[in-house]
C-alpha cells in the first residue's frame, strides 16, 4: 500500500521508491489514479492522464484540467449530507492535492469502483488518510472550453449529465468571467439524467468556459458523462430521471461497461458524449498527455 499523508508521501513498499518524484508532497490520489499513466509536466509536477480511462484523443490543445480532492473516511462531513461544496479546497476535512488530471472527455459510463486507485504497473494501492483504500468520497473538479468540433451543426443544443453521484455544470455563456449553473444534479444518488432547463446556442467561433464539479460518495458505482443534441422537437422523457445501476449501462467487471437498450435509446434521440473534440483547455494550456507530432 502507499499512504498519502497531508505533508508526505510514505511507501510501504520500497519497489515504488523509483515511481514518484523525488520531494513529491502530494496530499491526493492523482499521481497514480486507476492504473493512468503519471507524467512530469513543464512545471515539475505531477500529471495524471485519463484515470478513468478513456478515448485518450484529441489534439495538443483538447482536454480537460481537474483538480482532485476527497474527505478521509472517518471524516464527520460524510454523515452530514454531502453536495459538491462538501469537496471544496479549504472545507471541512477536504484533503486536496497539488498534481493535476487531464481528462479527455467526460464519457465515464456507470460500473462499479471498489478496486481503489492502482498504481501504474504495481499491485499497490493508495491509501487515505486512515490507510483505508480509495475508493469513495472523491471528488473531481474540472475546467475547459466547450466548443464545436468538425462535423457538429451550429445551432441551439439541449445538455445533460448522467452521473452518480452528484454533478454540476457552471458556464460562463458571455465569455466575462460570471459563471453561471448550468445543469444541477447535486446530491448523493443514483444514476441520475439531469438535462438543462435553456439551451446552449453554437457556432462555429463559439469557446464557451465551463467547469464541472463532480464527486463520488460511498461506493460502489460511479458515472460522469456529459452528452448534448442539437434541439429536439420533443422533450427527453430521461430528464430528471434516476435510475438503477444497470439501467444505462450493463457492467462486466469493472470496465469496460455494456450499453443497456436504454442508453442506446438515448442516442437514437440524437444525444451523444461530448467528444474529445469538443473539449480545449483553458487559458492556452498544452495537454502533456498527448504526443507532440
Amino acid at each position: 500500500m502507499i499512504r498519502l499523508t497531508r505533508g508526505s508521501l510514505v511507501a510501504t513498499a520500497t519497489s515504488l521508491a523509483g515511481m514518484f518524484l523525488a520531494g513529491c508532497n502530494d496530499t491526493g490520489f492523482e499521481n497514480a489514479a486507476f492504473i493512468a499513466p503519471v507524467k512530469n509536466d513543464s512545471t515539475g509536477g505531477l500529471t495524471v492522464c485519463d484515470p478513468f480511462g478513456g478515448s485518450g484523443g484529441g489534439s495538443r490543445t483538447n482536454g480537460i484540467e481537474a483538480a482532485l480532492t476527497y474527505l478521509p473516511s472517518n471524516s464527520p462531513v460524510i454523515t452530514s449530507g454531502l453536495s459538491v461544496a462538501s469537496f471544496e479546497s479549504g472545507a471541512t476535512d477536504v484533503v486536496t492535492s497539488p498534481a493535476r488530471l487531464i481528462l479527455s472527455q467526460l464519457a465515464v459510463s456507470t460500473r462499479p469502483f471498489t478496486e481503489g486507485f492502482s498504481v501504474k504497473n504495481s499491485s499497490d494501492k493508495l491509501t487515505d488518510l486512515n490507510g483505508d483504500v480509495l475508493d469513495e468520497y472523491f471528488s473531481v473538479r474540472g475546467s475547459a472550453n466547450i466548443r464545436l468540433a468538425a462535423g457538429d451543426p451550429e445551432g441551439d443544443y439541449e445538455m445533460a449529465l448522467l452521473s452518480d453521484d452528484g454533478s454540476v455544470l457552471d458556464l460562463d455563456v458571455n465569455g466575462n468571467g460570471n459563471y453561471a449553473r448550468w445543469i444541477d444534479s447535486d446530491g448523493t444518488h443514483a444514476n441520475g439524467f439531469t438535462c438543462a432547463p435553456s439551451v446552449l446556442h453554437l457556432t462555429s467561433a463559439s469557446e464557451i468556459p465551463m467547469r464541472i464539479k463532480y464527486y463520488q460518495g460511498p461506493r460502489v458505482r460511479i458515472a460522469l458523462m456529459l452528452l448534448w443534441r442539437p434541439k429536439a422537437a420533443s422533450a427527453e422523457p430521461e430528464c430528471g430521471s434516476f435510475r438503477g445501476d444497470t439501467y444505462f449501462f450493463q457492467p462486466v467487471g469493472a470496465d469496460p461497461s455494456v450499453p443497456t437498450a436504454n442508453y442506446n435509446a438515448l442516442l437514437a434521440r440524437g444525444w451523444k458524449p461530448l467528444a474529445p473534440g469538443n473539449f480545449v483547455l483553458p487559458d492556452s494550456k498544452t495537454n502533456p498527455c498527448v504526443t507532440a507530432k
